[in-house]
């Protein structure tokens, strides 16, 4: 379990707040009545895997899967393109996204479903074109805040989900896709949270014969209140073995 420690100023919810657009215009008596709050991130995968069983995507294991959002056709037309360039397979690239919204103003955007990032070999055009992928594996974390009577302000429990272990004629280990999803969140009167996504990089952990993708990911998110904003991340590392590590 790991924590992270920044600090917040908070309402208690008081609608004069709203419309005090300098915090000189706000009383004494109203500034006492806010305080500095702690947030907590902690992974929480034991606790919601029960609850949410990941249905495994069918086209990852069928000939006939096609590449989603990458825009390339069914796999037994893809593989007839592996001859127009030469594949790479210790240069590893993230073909897929690269940023995107998770949560905007406490509030999930439709898009995240379609935001996948990969590390795959140079001049692969879908991850499909790989083999032998494991079955896809997801890790829970949940960040909060809570005001000093520890009642919880904001709440965000998101799952990443990870589909490693392909390999390209027997050679090397990749990372298919990664995606981020909202689970559960609110946030309390005069809270705003903000969440985004995003690859800092993809390398190979390997050797050039036996390569290995490793990609590092970042949560980034801000929580204002019509004081204060604080933004802060959390960072994974996955590698095309399925090892998943906090950072």
């Amino acid at each position: 379990m790991k924590f992270l420690t920044i600090i917040v100023l908070a309402s208690l919810a008081l609608p004069i707040l709203a419309n005090a657009a300098d915090p000189r215009d706000i009383s004494q008596e109203m500034m006492d009545q806010l305080t500095p709050l702690n947030v907590e991130v902690r992974d929480v995968t034991e606790k919601y895997q029960n609850k949410n069983k990941f249905k495994l995507e069918k086209s990852a294991y069928t000939s006939q899967a096609t590449a989603g959002d990458i825009g390339v056709g069914p796999l037994n037309q893809v593989i007839g393109q592996l001859t127009q360039a030469e594949i790479i397979v210790d240069k590893i690239i993230n073909i897929g996204t690269k940023i995107w919204t998770v949560l905007e103003k406490g509030k999930p955007v439709a898009s995240f479903q379609k935001a996948k990032a990969n590390a795959v070999p140079q001049n692969i055009t879908a991850w499909q074109q790989l083999e032998g992928w494991k079955s896809p594996q997801s890790k829970y974390y949940e960040i909060t805040y809570k005001n000093v009577y520890g009642v919880e302000v904001a709440k965000l429990v998101y799952k990443i989900i990870y589909l490693s272990g392909g390999s390209y004629k027997g050679q090397g280990k990749y990372i298919g896709y990664v995606s981020v999803e909202p689970q559960e969140f609110k946030t309390a009167y005069m809270y705003t949270f903000n969440v985004q996504a995003a690859v800092e990089s993809v390398y190979n952990k390997g050797t050039s014969e036996n390569p290995l993708a490793g990609m590092i990911i970042n949560i980034n998110w801000t929580v204002s209140t019509v004081l204060k904003t604080e933004t802060q991340s959390y960072s994974y590392e996955i590698d095309g073995a399925g090892n998943f590590s906090a950072l």
